[in-house]
């Protein structure tokens, strides 16, 4: 995937995201879900700050793209922690979100090949 700059994105009107996000959350009713549900109404915050809009469906951007580039920076910061964290409690979480984060990574990466025309292996 060449590294080409994606546009910053344009406000098409539409309902936020993040907002879709926190109604999924909110739907869980445990305690981490209502934290999490704070924390994505906080980055909306700062993504409006930033670019002057929320999230939106159909901004200009490749969100698929977007993910993955998330996805691969979130392995290489939980890659970090494990080794900042040998021998601690929370290790062992942090070695399952790590594994999750490559997980996810691959099905993203996988995702983009299916859509632009590559192969189509299933995940």
């Amino acid at each position: 995937m060449a590294a080409v700059e994606q546009p910053a994105p344009t406000v098409t009107g539409g309902p936020s995201i993040q907002g879709m996000v926190c109604a999924d959350l909110a739907s869980l009713s445990t305690p981490d879900a209502r934290q999490v549900e704070a924390d994505m109404r906080q980055r909306e915050q700062v993504g409006v700050a930033r670019y002057g809009t929320p999230l939106q469906a159909g901004n200009g951007r490749d969100a698929v793209r977007d993910a993955y580039e998330e996805a691969l920076d979130g392995c290489a910061y939980l890659r970090q922690a494990l080794e900042e964290t040998r021998g601690e409690r929370v290790h062992g979480l942090l070695h399952v979100s790590y594994v999750r984060a490559i997980t996810l990574a691959l099905s993203l990466r996988r995702a983009i090949d299916v859509r632009d025309g590559g192969s189509d292996v299933a995940v």
